[in-house]
């Protein structure tokens, strides 16, 4: 059976019976939330949730207490749920004691197994898959954001301005959960309908300290001033903002500054330039102005050695802020000695 996204997932929730098993991995929380949320709701929406849902997590929850949950039949529902987190901490014996689970699914209950990886060659993972569905939630590619801004925006039942969207996206970067927190507080303070988001409305609800904060590092970084750059970084990453969370930040902007280069050498005008580049017109100005700083050639240098970063954050021992401090330094630097 094929590996499920979650737009695949989430379809299947909605118009197919509940399966047995389902084994939900990945690191992209909005993903997992939703898909967790809409399983209760099909799984306990008519039933009496207090007796028919048990969460349990793995490394802390005995094994016996997660098999009997789960051979336990509903009480005057059609179905039985049972969460089972962090599911990659299962050791092997663990997995084995509840390898009858996966061999024979209890129809009654739906047991949803959640870890951030897994390993396809394990016989457990290969039987949820014979028997039930496993689904990967990966974070969306940061130049698929605006659709997904958009997405979350018409869950909440609001519509974006192009002006809108874009600041979320230049205030929050492609962080999902955060996006959806701050569009449930939009959602509150534009009131009834017609609930169209402007982006006066954006600047009014999200923290002001946050969106300086990101706007902040990225004009730095863009207009090549290091000492700025490193103080606003550090700022960023003092309010919580995660290393990787920052560095999606700044791919992003060199996109707009890349596209924008490119545009220019093609000769477009000042519309062309904005649709190029993703950029709504009353912005247009001040990146034009940030991308004439830097050649195509390296802009290209630093998205390089931002693809590099990221892999350095998930992969090295070091502290990751060390990354992030070094990513910006050498980009500094190729600029500086480019002009």
């Amino acid at each position: 059976m094929a590996l499920l996204n979650f737009q695949k997932l989430m379809e299947k929730l909605k118009t197919e019976e509940l399966p047995p098993l389902i084994w939900i991995f990945g690191e992209e929380t909005y993903f997992i939330d939703q898909c967790t949320n809409l399983i209760k709701e099909r799984a306990l929406g008519t039933g009496i949730s207090d007796f028919n849902f048990d969460l349990f997590y793995a490394g802390q929850s005995k094994v016996v207490d997660v098999l009997q949950a789960v051979e336990t039949l509903p009480m005057m529902s059609a179905w039985r749920l049972v969460f089972l987190k962090e599911a990659h901490l299962l050791k092997d014996k663990d997995l084995e004691a509840l390898m009858p689970l996966f061999e024979k699914p209890v129809l009654s209950t739906c047991f949803v197994l959640l870890s951030p990886k897994i390993d396809r060659r394990k016989k457990c993972v290969k039987l949820v898959e014979t028997h039930g569905q496993i689904a990967e939630m990966k974070s969306p590619f940061e130049n698929q954001m605006d659709q997904w801004v958009h997405y979350i925006a018409k869950q909440r039942g609001l519509e974006l301005t192009p002006e809108a969207s874009f600041l979320l996206l230049e205030y929050l970067g492609c962080q999902l959960s955060e996006i959806d927190r701050e569009m449930e507080k939009m959602a509150t303070y534009v009131g009834s309908p017609p609930r169209r988001v402007e982006a006066s409305d954006v600047h009014q609800v999200v923290p002001r300290s946050k969106a300086e904060s990101v706007f902040d590092l990225a004009d730095a970084v863009a207009s090549c001033q290091l000492e700025s750059a490193m103080t606003r970084l550090s700022r960023l990453l003092d309010q919580g903002q995660s290393e990787i969370g920052v560095l999606a930040l700044m791919v992003r902007h060199l996109r707009i500054l890349m596209n924008l280069r490119e545009g220019m050498a093609e000769g477009l005008g000042s519309a062309g330039l904005a649709a190029r580049a993703g950029v709504p017109p009353f912005f247009l100005k001040k990146y034009l102005e940030q991308a004439k700083r830097w050649s195509f050639e390296k802009l290209e240098s630093a998205y390089r050695l931002a693809l590099q970063t990221d892999r350095e954050l998930k992969s090295s021992s070091v502290r990751s802020s060390f990354w992030m401090e070094n990513f910006i330094l050498k980009t500094q630097i190729r600029v500086k000695t480019s002009t």
